[in-house]
């Protein structure tokens, strides 16, 4: 059995996927994909609002 997928973003990943989702979301007319495009845009923010921070956000699954 395989395990998860691991994917590690630094600060300017993060960022850059935080445009991203802003672009796919402003295209979307799917209350689904808003709420969670939200929901990753509030913790994306929460982590880069920060300029000390240097650390990652890791996301996982198959």
């Amino acid at each position: 059995m395989v395990g998860p997928d691991t994917i590690q973003l630094n600060r300017a990943r993060c960022e850059s996927l935080l445009e991203e989702i802003a672009f796919v979301a402003e295209r979307l007319h799917d209350p689904l994909a808003a709420q969670v495009a939200q929901a990753l845009t509030g913790y994306l923010t929460r982590r880069t609002w920060n300029p000390l921070w240097n650390g990652f956000v890791t996301f996982e699954g198959n």
